[in-house]
């Protein structure tokens, strides 16, 4: 027998159990299409998939197959399919992970340590956060001009010492050598707004991706012996190998300098430079030590101290490129900072914020903020307050209360 798809919002049908079993068996031979899978979760509260799989596995005689087939697996299945799973965790005395579902259903499951105890709950909206009148990037000119780069600015936009510089579709700027010859250096600035990221491809074909908030100074022709940029903020870096001529990134105090590699660098705090090698080689040099990284190690300078070595998650680290905000044991504050750059508002703080608390996420940033702090809430750490701006109806202002 083959169950089909049901809503039972639209059709007023009611399962049997028998067709239930049918149907939770055809999920444990893996043969249950991407709606059938709906089907049992939505008819979760007339039977408990839980309760079946023991069932089941009561009359097979195997207790593993209850523990490898629970709700969790299912909906699991389901966001693989249909949707990017997005789940936030906390980690102490216990882990709870929130997994963003089918039309944004966000279900929570906490686990308490020495306890077999589960707490469910979920909350439906679809409500999205209008991001209208993001400011442009700026474009600053060596003369001093500006030239604000809105997505009208297609094309040629301008011509300097020798390059030629083209807006592209898809928030992409771009240096096109003209003459071999290096002139008197001149030097360009790319600053970006909060809520959105930009791509630039330097004259010596080396592209850059600018997170939210930082600035890239930069020569528009890299001199004969070597090139060197300055960053304030967070940007990704794909160079071109050049090995006469070596690629210097200069932020805070720190210094990276690579022939031809990929890598992160974050400057946001003006105290703490983290260096992340994507591939190749980088020499890091900071205030009182300087490092060679491997692929997949971050380098954290502190300028008080010598540089600090950690192996990390490489895609949790560059995933703002691709439009998305991951959290890979995080801190709420941490969390909130990006949260603040990506959406424009102020985060204030009522009472004590604990650091013992980590969380994991990964979601895409098109996603409304009201998403992320209900996520972040269903905790039960964390309550938030969204303060709106009555002249603009703009959210401003978060006030964070922790428990």
């Amino acid at each position: 027998m083959v169950v089909n798809y049901i809503d039972p919002n639209v059709y007023p049908y009611v399962m049997t159990r028998e067709e239930y079993i049918l149907l939770y068996e055809r999920y444990l031979d893996g043969k249950c299409s991407v709606e059938e899978l709906e089907t049992l979760e939505n008819y979760k509260d007339d039977f408990s998939i839980d309760t079946i799989s023991y069932w089941h596995a009561e009359k097979m005689g195997n207790e593993e197959v209850f523990k490898k087939n629970s709700l969790v697996k299912i909906r699991q299945q389901i966001n693989i399919n249909k949707a990017k799973v997005i789940r936030f965790s906390w980690k102490k005395y216990a882990v709870a992970c929130v997994a963003l579902l089918v039309l944004f259903s966000i279900s929570v499951r906490l686990y308490q340590t020495g306890r077999d105890t589960e707490v469910e709950r979920t909350i439906v909206t679809t409500k999205r956060l209008e991001r209208k009148n993001v400011l442009a990037p700026l474009l600053t000119l060596s003369d001093g001009e500006q030239i604000s780069l809105s997505d009208s600015t297609i094309g040629s936009i301008y011509t300097e010492g020798g390059e030629l510089i083209t807006r592209q579709a898809h928030k992409e700027l771009v240096y096109t050598e003209m003459s071999d010859e290096v002139g008197a250096m001149r030097y360009n600035t790319l600053s970006v707004p909060q809520g959105m990221s930009y791509k630039v491809v330097l004259s010596d074909g080396s592209i850059v991706w600018l997170n939210a908030g930082s600035v890239l100074k930069y020569p528009v022709v890299f001199a004969s012996s070597e090139r060197k940029v300055e960053l304030s903020g967070e940007a990704y870096f794909d160079v071109e190998r050049n090995e006469l001529k070596p690629f210097r990134v200069i932020v805070n105090e720190s210094e990276v300098e690579v022939l031809g590699t990929a890598f992160n660098v974050n400057g946001y705090d003006k105290d703490i430079t983290r260096t992340t090698l994507v591939e190749g080689s980088v020499k890091l040099k900071g205030v009182r030590s300087k490092v060679i990284l491997k692929p997949g190690q971050m380098g954290i300078d502190t300028k008080s101290s010598t540089i600090e070595l950690k192996k990390v998650n490489v895609e949790s680290v560059i995933d703002w490129k691709n439009g998305l905000f991951t959290f890979d044991d995080e801190n709420l504050e941490s969390i909130l900072e990006k949260v603040s750059r990506w959406y424009g508002v102020e985060v204030e703080y009522v009472g004590k914020v604990s650091s013992d608390y980590l969380y994991y996420g990964r979601l895409e940033r098109t996603v409304a903020i009201e998403e992320i702090l209900k996520s972040i809430e269903l905790t039960g750490k964390t309550k938030f307050e969204i303060i709106t701006d009555k002249a603009s109806g703009k959210e401003r202002r978060i006030i964070v209360t922790t428990k």
